[in-house]
């Protein structure tokens, strides 16, 4: 055991190394979530409803960035869903969705166990409606704001679950329908909305072990004081 002044006592190789109000700084962070996700609105004013061409769906993200303090975490994200159709089965009519962009997250309470989170990004979507018998239409557009929210629970010091919450607000810029061969300005774009409700893990690498009034490194198993 090794005291230094002024700082609690740091364990030794081998001792238990989970949790013990900690958080995470200077790291690469790697989350992978999912849950249910529902389209609300219109493509475009006056235009086909989401609620007409598909259900409810899931959704898979992966998203990779910078731990840059306790509190921040900048970065990227990608993201695919497959929705129900409204109408008929999987076997002939699929809607898929498809974004990536950046975000950053804010953690408001991250030396305790529950650490409420929220987040916001933006960046490009992508919506397919795939049907067998007419074709596939597409659409091209833009997440104008992807906002999320969740609470940490954290394992160890690197290893936290969350479950979460996010609403993303879409403009749809470009369509191709099955008979066209290029993409067309959506006239009107509406802004419409989808809804996730999910679990996500986080996972961080390298970087330090924040604690209040101290800094250890991740690689040294907490025996060094920064």
């Amino acid at each position: 055991m090794r005291c230094f002044a002024g700082a609690e006592f740091l364990p030794q190789k081998g001792q238990a190394t989970g949790w013990r109000g900690a958080a995470p700084a200077e790291a690469v962070e790697i989350t992978l979530g999912g849950g249910f996700s529902q389209g609300f609105g219109s493509f475009s004013e006056n235009g086909t409803r989401v609620k007409d061409v598909a259900s409810s769906g899931n959704t898979l993200q992966l998203g990779v960035g910078y731990r840059l303090n306790p509190h921040l975490m900048l970065g990227g994200y990608v993201e695919g869903a497959l929705y129900r159709p409204a109408h008929g089965s999987f076997g002939d009519r699929r809607n898929w969705a498809a974004a990536a962009g950046v975000q950053a997250q804010l953690h408001t309470l991250p030396f305790s166990r529950f650490d409420p989170w929220f987040g916001a990004g933006t960046g490009w979507r992508g919506y397919w409606m795939v049907d067998d018998a007419d074709g596939t239409t597409a659409m091209q557009g833009v997440d104008l704001a992807r906002l999320q929210a969740g609470v940490d629970i954290h394992f160890t010091e690197s290893l936290m679950v969350s479950p979460t919450v996010g609403l993303t607000f879409t403009a749809f810029l470009a369509e191709k329908h099955a008979d066209q061969s290029s993409y067309h300005e959506v006239n009107d774009p509406s802004p419409m909305t989808f809804l996730s409700i999910g679990t996500m893990g986080r996972f961080d690498i390298g970087g330090k072990t924040i604690r209040p009034g101290r800094a250890t490194s991740r690689t040294e198993s907490g025996s060094a004081l920064y």
